[in-house]
């Protein structure tokens, strides 16, 4: 029999089609919408807030179809598991990107998707193993959620399955992955506690704007370009800004200046390939490594040989207090996590596909993305973490186990005391089973 047409086609069809198009699907989703909202709330209370989808599916026509809905979300992913022949736990790569290095685009991306005067979620985001620079996403979103004022950020996920205690990394999972839970309970305090007021940026766009914008032409990972280009800015202004998007009937951009005498606490710098978070409780620095560093004079890694393409570094206080009153701390600083091999050795990336996989003799990936036997073992450059604590104290360092738990006390050469500016150094060896450190002043020992 003969094959039947498509009902709705955008080949050959004129701008203006394509956009009544996209604004009839946006008129039939909102429909739909408002009628889940009005179930859910005759069913659940009238407080519960409700949204329709994830508006990165769709762009900006989403923010017309999700007019009456009490808050907007979206996903973003860094460096998404490719599979070349569809989804096969033995057969996918990754690109191996960097946050920094491609200028902090996803974070600018879900920005943009935020509605003007409406709150903002992102109930997916991740950089997942085994992409080594994964260890930074958490803090990386929770500093870009302080700026732009988001409601909620969901890692997505702590484990595909029950196994709660295995200590070894599968696909999403924060679950067995060292490196990267070493940084997330930090990042909540960021997200937490950390106040800022940027320059708000709230993007108005016409009709001819959507259809420069719109779903029929571009993905919310294509928005930072576009928008760049039309409003004349750069990366760093949408970073260090709080942007979101209205509908108007003319293009242009409502510039509120912040509020004086308020610092924010987050910098990121595109042209340095860095972010730099200087709070009252935290303080962090990540990015790509420059000259055998990450940091600043306030913190700072320091590698004294072979380095990795980036790394991060975090100092908190304990139980939230701010950094310059409290004598306990602790200084995170993971390494990426691998699989081990038979031997005991581990397993890193090597060129496969159109990317980087896990992979035994070109063909098939060694461990599979969901399942695997054996252990981990994070990947540790040497270096010497340097922080600046409160003056006129000693300190002592304490490698901590992946419970938490004191494992043993760095000594001798491996901590050092500059008394001039109140810094301490600390080496950090390759073979230390620990991505954090407990420092303390002396005193309280």
């Amino acid at each position: 029999g003969r094959t039947a047409a498509p009902l709705v086609t955008f080949a050959n069809s004129t701008p203006q089609e394509r956009v009544l198009l996209v604004d009839f699907l946006a008129t039939v989703d909102a429909d739909y919408f408002q009628k889940i909202r009005a179930s859910v709330k005759s069913c659940a209370g009238s407080r519960i807030p409700v949204t329709g989808t994830q508006v990165a599916f769709g762009g900006l026509i989403n923010h017309a179809s999700h007019a009456s809905m009490d808050f907007t979300d979206t996903h973003f992913y860094v460096d998404h598991y490719s599979f070349p022949g569809g989804w096969d736990e033995k057969d996918w790569y990754i690109e191996n990107t960097v946050l920094a290095e491609v200028g902090f685009s996803p974070l600018i991306g879900a920005a943009l998707m935020r509605t003007s005067g409406k709150p903002f979620t992102v109930s997916e985001y991740n950089q997942p193993w085994p992409n080594p620079d994964g260890i930074a996403i958490d803090m990386a979103t929770a500093a870009a959620a302080v700026i732009q004022d988001w409601s909620a950020v969901m890692h997505f996920n702590y484990s595909n399955n029950d196994l709660y205690t295995q200590l070894f990394p599968v696909g999403f999972n924060l679950s067995g992955d060292a490196g990267r839970i070493a940084v997330l309970g930090q990042s909540a305090l960021l997200f937490r506690l950390a106040k800022a007021s940027p320059v708000e940026r709230a993007f108005k766009y016409s009709e001819s704007d959507e259809r420069q914008l719109s779903a029929s032409a571009t993905k919310q990972r294509h928005m930072p370009k576009l928008v760049k280009s039309l409003f004349g800015l750069s990366s760093d202004d949408l970073l260090n800004s709080r942007i979101s998007l209205t509908k108007a009937a003319q293009r242009g951009s409502v510039l509120r200046e912040k509020k004086p005498g308020m610092t924010n606490p987050v910098l990121f710098k595109t042209t340095d390939k860095s972010l730099s978070v200087n709070a009252p409780m935290l303080r962090a620095r990540y990015g790509v490594v420059k000259n055998g560093m990450v940091g600043d004079s306030g913190l700072a890694l320091r590698f004294s040989g072979k380095a990795p393409n980036s790394a991060i570094l975090v100092l908190s206080a304990s139980q939230g207090a701010a950094l310059n009153d409290s004598q306990r701390f602790l200084l995170s600083v993971p390494g990426p996590v691998w699989r081990s091999d038979a031997d005991g050795e581990p397993v890193l990336l090597s060129r496969y596909g159109g990317g980087w996989s896990v992979v035994e003799g070109g063909k098939l990936t060694l461990q599979p993305l969901q399942s695997y036997q054996g252990f981990s073992i994070m990947q540790r450059f040497p270096a010497t973490a340097a922080v600046k604590l409160p003056p006129g104290s000693k300190w002592q360092v304490f490698a901590l186990d992946y419970r938490g738990q004191r494992a043993f006390e760095l000594v001798g050469e491996r901590v050092a005391h500059s008394l001039s500016d109140s810094t301490i150094f600390i080496m950090l060896q390759p073979d230390d089973p620990s991505p954090w450190y407990e420092i303390i002043r002396n005193a309280d020992l």
